[in-house]
């Protein structure tokens, strides 16, 4: 699963100008993020943000292509993303085209992490590199507020569609596909339907109980009582998809105090609702990605 990025803008100013405004660091960091970038190939720099779950704050990044004032490229790393971004410029009539690529998002959490960059890259591109170029782009984007929640939330609910794409584009013959020894697509689909049901339940334990306890359950053995084996997936899809609905609904209706509550689950520990929600993305992304790995590897059943 793949969702490369592309933006493209014309900014009436020269690519001289613009190229500036994309190598100086000081200008870099007004409108993208606090740098000790250089324009140089091979130059390894980082940029600094505010950490959120699942990610530190840090992007890696190494210079590989640098050619003035008409392209740079360099490789991205951060929260678990191995990706490259490029900015092309063109001189057109009315100034210069910027065309900014990133690319390289490769499995589901990658695409769930593309979304949120996607967004954050249109700002970027219409509102923070034009005001550097008119000269007003004067606070750092560390300055700048970051909701935080709201990208939790986001990436909560996208993964409603996600997950439903996915099986829909699996046919009914190929559900019940599996490697030797493992859950099939069936079973580990039924298995994300059955922990979003657990974690409904949780999330609102956490925003309501402060301090509650979180019963643990045992997939496996949900997995063998209930006969997964044996279930429609259609049903499931729908009810994953309305519980995603409703419970991000109750999510950016909450006071922002309540993601800070704590409970403590059974087998784990301590946990914040924040930090809960997070790993409740991860946990189905990661079981969405091993159904895109049996698509791509196991072969029909006899």
């Amino acid at each position: 699963m793949k969702n490369d990025l592309r933006f493209e803008a014309v900014y009436p100013y020269s690519p001289e100008r613009v190229w500036r405004a994309l190598t100086d660091p000081v200008e870099l960091g007004q409108w993208l993020m606090p740098n000790d970038f250089e324009a140089r190939l091979g130059h390894k720099f980082q940029f600094k943000t505010r950490s959120v779950p699942g990610f530190d704050g840090i992007v890696n990044c190494e210079v590989t292509e640098l050619e003035v004032p008409r392209r740079l490229a360099y490789k991205w790393a951060g929260g678990h993303i191995d990706s490259v971004v490029s900015f092309t410029l063109e001189p057109v009539a009315d100034g210069t085209r910027l065309v900014l690529e990133h690319k390289g998002f490769s499995g589901v959490g990658a695409v769930m992490v593309s979304a949120l960059l996607g967004k954050g890259w249109k700002g970027m591109v219409e509102e923070r590199l034009p005001a550097v170029l008119s000269g007003q782009g004067s606070t750092s984007a560390a300055e700048c507020k970051f909701d935080r929640t709201a990208a939790v939330i986001e990436r909560y609910a996208g993964g409603a569609v996600m997950f439903a794409d996915l099986l829909k584009s699996v046919s009914p013959p190929d559900r019940d596909r599996a490697a030797e020894g493992e859950w099939s697509i069936r079973q580990t689909a039924l298995h994300i339907v059955d922990a979003e049901l657990v974690g409904a339940v949780r999330m609102r334990m956490l925003a309501a109980q402060p301090g509650a306890m979180l019963a643990a359950y045992h997939g496996e053995v949900w997995g063998r009582e209930l006969h997964y084996s044996e279930l429609p997936l259609e049903p499931a899809i729908e009810l994953f998809m309305r519980l995603r609905e409703t419970t991000a609904y109750m999510l950016r209706r909450l006071d922002p105090a309540a993601w800070s509550n704590r409970g403590r689950h059974e087998e784990s520990g301590e946990v914040t609702l924040e930090a809960y929600v997070v790993a409740h993305c991860e946990h189905a992304e990661a079981h969405m990605e091993e159904i895109a790995k049996i698509c791509q590897r196991v072969p029909l059943p006899a």
